[in-house]
């Protein structure tokens, strides 16, 4: 190596274009090895999303090609099977059972019932309380704000002439437990679904649904049923609360609001007997 005197002048590089590879090297730099048909991974549903688009027309599939692969990939054709559909708990509910499970929340500018919310606390201890009174009365509005001062599980169901029926009754009065107690049941519910109208299905329903809720841990949970009159008059749902009242459970708690026009089978006639 020679090394340049010390008083010989620095050259340094003029800026300048950087003159171009010779494209044989330019080629071999940027070239990818071909890849191997049977080691390529592709998604499942690369024949759903590559399409090519004609010039006036759909996009149509075609077969999938990848350089250097031995066979180009062919297109799959989209499944035409039916999807099969989740089987879940709310399925077999009626419409609407959400807002009949939702609690009301009055607003702040309501009449204050001191003495009403009074009675009812002082009565927490009762398993049966009824709340008598024609309509426009107040008697849903005492209710929610009464279950803003519990701290236990509450379940809040408004009745509608629609629920007038043993079935839908279970299943709705079901999913408000549930939404309390998410596991609650399994056995009230393969009841429910095996129940038949007519017999004494009424009374196996209601004892079975009375030992599941005995089984509940303390302080067990409060069920309100408001508007009862909408369901009243209907047998099977009498003989139904009949027998639970009967078998009252220690882990509840019932609270029903109805106007003073209660006729036929309803809850007042048991409500006495299970006094």
């Amino acid at each position: 190596m020679t090394v340049p005197p010390l008083d010989a002048p620095l050259l340094l590089p003029t800026p300048g274009p950087v003159p171009a590879l010779p494209k044989a090297s330019r080629r071999a730099g940027r070239e990818v090895a071909p890849l191997v048909a049977p080691l390529r991974i592709l998604p499942l549903w690369d024949s759903d999303i590559l399409s090519v688009v004609h010039s006036g027309g759909p996009p149509s599939r075609a077969a999938l090609s990848i350089p250097g692969a031995a066979h180009p990939m062919p297109s799959r054709e989209p499944s035409t099977s039916v999807p099969r559909t989740r089987r879940t708990r709310s399925a077999a509910l009626p419409a609407g059972v959400e807002t009949k499970l939702v609690r009301p929340n009055p607003g702040p500018e309501v009449l204050e019932r001191p003495s009403l919310l009074e009675a009812l606390a002082r009565h927490a201890e009762k398993p049966v309380t009824l709340l008598i009174a024609d309509a426009g009365y107040g008697k849903t509005t005492t209710l929610a704000a009464y279950v803003r001062t519990l701290r236990r599980p509450v379940v809040w169901y408004s009745l509608m002439p629609s629920d007038a029926d043993l079935v839908v009754f279970c299943r709705c009065l079901l999913a408000g437990i549930r939404r309390e107690y998410p596991r609650f049941g399994r056995a009230f519910e393969q009841a429910v679904e095996e129940a038949r109208p007519g017999g004494r299905s009424a009374e196996m329903l209601a004892g079975t649904l009375a030992n599941q809720l005995a089984a509940l841990r303390a302080p067990g949970v409060v069920v309100i049923l408001d508007d009862y009159q909408e369901i009243a008059a209907h047998p099977p749902i009498g003989a139904f609360m009949a027998t639970l009242l009967r078998q009252f459970p220690a882990g509840l708690r019932l609270i029903v609001a109805a106007r003073s026009t209660l006729t036929g089978e309803h809850l007042a006639d048991y409500v006495t007997i299970s006094s």
